[in-house]
């Protein structure tokens, strides 16, 4: 039996791509040099309350140079901006450590730059890599969407690489299919947690008529009443789709029981309070990332490319299921290579001319 979406997971969705209407942009350039050096420049177009949190806030050490500018045509936006020069591309992972233990709204960031030595030329490889920022693990994806499958569900309608040609009526209504899919995933991964949380804080509270039997054998009905379309609100948070949650297993359990989970202010639910908001932070938030490679750019994987400048225009949906990278590959000349080899010709031949002349005398 196929089972109907369920309001509570359609609603928390609808809630957040209204809110993308008022979402911060990111900007994020960076200038690298032959030396290997770089400089970077953050900037967050905001207002004055969320410019320093969210999952890619302003850095707040005092060896950035900051710059405040007002937008003149609205009344609450700013400019933050924020430059600092690293001596090695590496030591800008030390700007953005991760903690996975004690959140889950930050970007998880890796940058790193290759040199490969050539003599007359060195290719520079510049690598940044955004980690998956997808909160809930208990499911894995691959258990219900393909990677090309993925791809059509992150993917622009406008997108000429599905939505254009002969398969481009197919891959629409496999797009409407794999929605249905990836909401159905999205929403049994919550249950889990949900559901984990909820064993754990049985556990905990010691009552007689929640014991783990009996909250284990009714796990199916719990799952399929979730998912089912049996809850109709319009607007819903990390703190209303908790308590949607657990009065769906007061009516399953036929006790009041289940409330003195929260009214005792356990804090079992507070790692699902805390996934939750930072799947609002993600979705609320734009990305650009610019990179200014040195000598001659040859390589990259974004889609706007000008001259030595590399653009990647990115989406929570390029890095909410698995990694995303961005990449770009530059040639500098090592123009002291040049009289250097000119020099050891020249060293060269005149030993040999030298080895040839001592010949002939002998």
């Amino acid at each position: 039996m196929k089972l109907k979406r369920s309001h509570i997971f359609i609603s928390l969705i609808a809630v957040i791509l209204m809110a993308l209407t008022g979402c911060r942009e990111i900007t994020t350039s960076t200038r690298i040099f032959s030396d290997g050096s770089c400089e970077r420049t953050v900037l967050i177009e905001g207002d004055s309350s969320d410019v320093f949190s969210g999952s890619y806030p302003l850095p707040l050490d005092s060896s950035w140079t900051f710059e405040i500018k007002k937008d003149s045509s609205e009344k609450v936006k700013y400019f933050y901006s924020a430059t600092k020069s690293f001596k090695r591309v590496s030591d800008l992972n030390n700007e953005y450590l991760y903690d996975s233990v004690s959140t889950f709204s930050k970007v998880d960031r890796s940058i790193k730059l290759k040199k490969h030595f050539r003599w007359f030329f060195t290719i520079l490889t510049y690598q940044e890599i955004y980690r998956d920022v997808n909160p809930f693990k208990q499911i894995p994806i691959s258990n219900y969407l393909s990677d090309d499958e993925i791809n059509i569900l992150f993917a622009d309608d406008d997108n000429p690489k599905y939505f254009s040609g002969k398969d481009s009526i197919k891959n629409a209504e496999t797009k409407n299919e794999v929605e249905e899919k990836f909401e159905t995933w999205f929403g049994i991964n919550i249950f889990e947690e949900f559901y984990q949380a909820f064993l754990q804080g049985a556990a905990q509270l010691g009552d007689s008529n929640l014991t783990q039997e009996k909250i284990l054998s009714k796990k199916d009905i719990l799952t399929k009443t979730v998912l089912a379309d049996t809850i109709s609100f319009f607007e819903i948070d990390e703190d209303n789709l908790l308590d949607s949650l657990i009065n769906i297993c007061e009516n399953t359990f036929q006790t009041p029981d289940v409330l003195k989970l929260l009214e005792k202010g356990n804090d079992t639910f507070q790692e699902l309070k805390n996934k939750l908001a930072a799947f609002e932070i993600f979705w609320t938030e734009g990305y650009t990332n610019k990179v200014f490679m040195p000598g001659r750019l040859i390589d990259a994987n974004a889609e706007a490319v000008e001259s030595n400048k590399v653009v990647w225009e990115v989406e929570v949906g390029n890095f909410f299921l698995r990694d995303f990278e961005m990449r770009a590959e530059s040639r500098i000349v090592n123009r002291w290579a040049i009289p250097v080899t000119a020099v050891i010709l020249v060293v060269i031949c005149g030993g040999l001319v030298i080895a040839a002349f001592r010949r002939r005398k002998m």
